[in-house]
Order: C-alpha cells, then sequence, then structure tokens
C-alpha cells in the first residue's frame, strides 16, 4: 500500500486502521461492525413461548400505559444545574478540586492524561445518571452540544461554586458584624 500523502502539520490524519492527532498521539480506527452472532448448537435452548402478558393485546383492547420514567438522581442531596435544557444533579466542586484540574490542564502533560483528569472532575462533581445524559448528548448528531462542551460544564460548575462561596462569605460577614453590634 502506498503510503498516504503527507499532510499539513496542525491537522488530523487517517488512514484505515489508524488517526493521527494534530499533537502526534496515534489512535487505532476500530471496525463498529459487530461480528456475526454464533449459530444455536445442538444444546440451545428453544425460543422461549410468549405468555399472556407478552402477547399483542387484541384489537380494541385498552394499552396499559407505560410506566413513568423516575430519574434515579430525584433526591439528589446537593445541587441541581440546568445545562442546555438538561437538569443535571450536581456536587459543587471545593476550590481544590477546581485548582487540581487547573494545574492539569498548565502541566502540558498528554491530551489522554488531560482527558482522564476532566473526566475525573466530572464524574465527582456530577451524579451517575446525570453524567450519562451528558455523554449521551455529547454523542448524539442532534443532541446539540459542539465542540468545548466539556470545558463549558467545567466553567459553569466553577461559577457556581464561586457564586456559592461568594454568598457563604457575605453571610459569614454579616453574622460577625451582628454580633460586633449586639455586644
Amino acid at each position: 500500500m502506498a503510503a498516504p500523502p503527507p499532510q499539513p502539520a496542525g491537522q488530523w490524519q487517517a488512514d484505515e486502521s489508524q488517526v493521527v492527532s494534530p499533537a502526534g498521539q496515534t489512535f487505532e480506527v476500530i471496525d463498529p461492525t459487530p461480528e456475526p452472532a454464533p449459530e444455536p448448537g445442538p444444546t440451545a435452548a428453544p425460543p422461549e413461548q410468549p405468555t399472556p402478558a407478552t402477547e399483542a393485546a387484541e384489537p380494541g383492547a385498552e394499552a396499559e400505559p407505560e410506566p413513568e420514567w423516575v430519574d434515579p438522581d430525584s433526591d439528589w442531596p446537593h445541587q441541581w444545574l440546568d445545562f442546555h435544557g438538561d437538569r443535571l444533579a450536581v456536587r459543587l466542586p471545593q476550590a481544590a478540586q477546581i485548582l487540581g484540574l487547573q494545574y492539569a490542564v498548565k502541566t502540558g502533560r498528554s491530551e489522554e492524561y488531560l482527558l482522564e483528569r476532566m473526566n475525573k472532575f466530572l464524574t465527582n462533581q456530577i451524579a451517575p445518571a446525570s453524567y450519562e445524559r451528558f455523554l449521551d448528548r455529547m454523542q448524539d448528531p442532534d443532541g446539540g452540544y459542539g465542540a468545548g462542551i466539556t470545558w463549558e460544564l467545567i466553567n459553569e460548575l466553577s461559577k457556581l461554586s464561586s457564586e456559592q462561596v461568594q454568598a457563604e462569605t457575605v453571610a459569614a460577614a454579616e453574622a460577625v458584624t451582628t454580633q460586633a453590634g449586639g455586644a
């Protein structure tokens, strides 16, 4: 096979087996085509027969309503963030967590390392079902999320955390002032 023509620096490069990022990282291309299921052997169980509950309803019969989906994070003990039409169950980060992520970004380490740090930060700050929803929308071409959405979410969490710290600081200062005035 002939070598692909050289690409300008800073461009993604790809062939049938690998993709190379502008930073020079190489990623293996995985064939998304699932392998065919093995043919059932002589020991395979016969297909299950439909039970009365799973049989098709008779024409004109009233269909049972589907059970309503319940958000598994509905009794989340922390905060909620309305983010691009989703209500995410979040836990506001402490200053040390934000600084830790900033240090990871500024160390100039690999993209893989940075992605690991970002993932750890987000999994510590977002409830599992909300994080799953965020990832699903990221991967959906019609999900409404654009480039930079992960940093936007991190910035929103940091902003809310900062606002909470400021509100707590003001409340503490007012409490001290009230106590000093009453003494």
